[in-house]
């Protein structure tokens, strides 16, 4: 039921993430006056306390419903100036009907507070008016309390500590349901930064290498590294052309996709780092960007793992009668350069002639 009404009138697509949370808020603050007024007018009754009093609470009452309704028919607008105006009206005519004793100008503090809880950014303008209003009261219910005499002596012949107890836990009830509002809303908005923020980084970990990201991260750029000792590999599909035009293109998609991956998880096992895909093409690395001794091994191990793979993958087709792909792998070991270019789309890439040399060696 709570959530049920806590979304009255609110349409997520149209609003904005920072109107919607406004005004599921409104829809709160409209429920929590109703409870927190129709709990005080039954007081009111219980004591019997004077007719008046028991006549704003039912006008009070009534706009925390009008105000529900304007929710639900989506008029928001009007129902924020009518929320906004209930707690100044309610502190100007109670200080002016009653004795400065009963300090029903405390409730003013709600008026301050709520167009600061209530508004968005977009309307700063009724921010201010209402803060201005609000000075005017505190300053209007002053000088009444100096120059003026109450109308009336009393809201009830009750010790004050009673009027005490409704006042200060109505205004408390309201701070603590806002304030847990705010906590309960920021924690969710942190969880799903930090959700968004895992899922960018794995994005951005599966086009760079980690260390790369890191540094882009901590400075902004990469600056270009040289290596002594990298072992590059190439591979390249046999005939690729005369088998891809046999197959539609979802399936020569799909088919890449099948080879590449595998190749992914091969160099991953052998800590080798892919650098990118052209076509049928694929490159990748060993000893960059965290330098190592072992690349030159490791990047033979992976080829021949590769070749094995193609190997099995060519009987499995060739007993199906299927088309397949022979592949050449090409690689050499020496210097080069290591680097991110491009300003909108990072690429990590690899120079010099280590490269050229085995991109011929296929």
């Amino acid at each position: 039921m709570w959530e049920k009404i806590s979304n009255l009138g609110i349409d997520a697509e149209s609003l904005g993430f920072i109107r919607e949370k406004k005004y599921r808020l409104l829809n709160r603050v409209c429920l929590g006056l109703f409870l927190v007024l129709s709990l005080i007018l039954i007081f009111s009754l219980v004591l019997k306390w004077k007719i008046f009093f028991n006549i704003l609470l039912i006008i009070l009452i009534l706009c925390s419903l009008l105000s529900l309704f304007l929710n639900y028919r989506k008029r928001q607008q009007f129902s924020q100036i009518i929320i906004l105006l209930m707690p100044t009206s309610a502190a100007v005519a109670l200080s002016m009907l009653t004795t400065h004793q009963q300090n029903n100008h405390y409730y003013l503090i709600l008026g301050f507070f709520l167009p600061f809880l209530l508004l968005t950014p977009k309307e700063n303008r009724l921010l201010k008016v209402m803060t201005v209003l609000n000075i005017s009261c505190f300053v209007l219910i002053f000088l009444w309390y100096q120059f003026s005499q109450p109308i009336l002596a009393s809201i009830n012949p009750d010790p004050l500590y009673v009027k005490y107890f409704i006042l200060f836990g109505g205004l408390l009830a309201m701070l603590t349901s806002s304030a847990y509002f705010f906590y309960s809303t920021t924690q969710k908005a942190e969880m799903a930064l930090e959700i968004e923020k895992d899922k960018t980084d794995k994005i951005l970990k599966n086009i760079l290498p980690v260390s790369v990201v890191d540094e882009i991260k901590l400075t902004g750029k990469v600056i270009p590294r040289s290596y002594e000792k990298v072992s590059v590999l190439f591979t390249d599909f046999v005939g690729f052309t005369s088998v891809a035009e046999k197959m539609s293109p979802g399936e020569l998609v799909q088919e890449l996709d099948l080879y590449f991956s595998q190749f992914d998880e091969i160099c991953k096992r052998y800590h080798l780092e892919k650098i990118k895909t052209i076509g049928d093409s694929y490159m990748c690395a060993g000893g960059i960007p965290d330098k190592n001794v072992t690349n030159a091994i490791d990047t033979i191990c992976a080829a021949i793992e590769i070749r094995s793979l193609m190997l099995t993958q060519k009987n499995i087709r060739k007993s199906k009668n299927l088309p397949y792909w022979n592949l050449r792998i090409g690689i050499h070991t020496g210097p080069l350069v290591a680097g991110v270019i491009g300003n909108n789309r990072y690429t990590f890439d690899v120079w010099g002639d280590t490269v050229n040399i085995a991109s011929r060696m296929e």
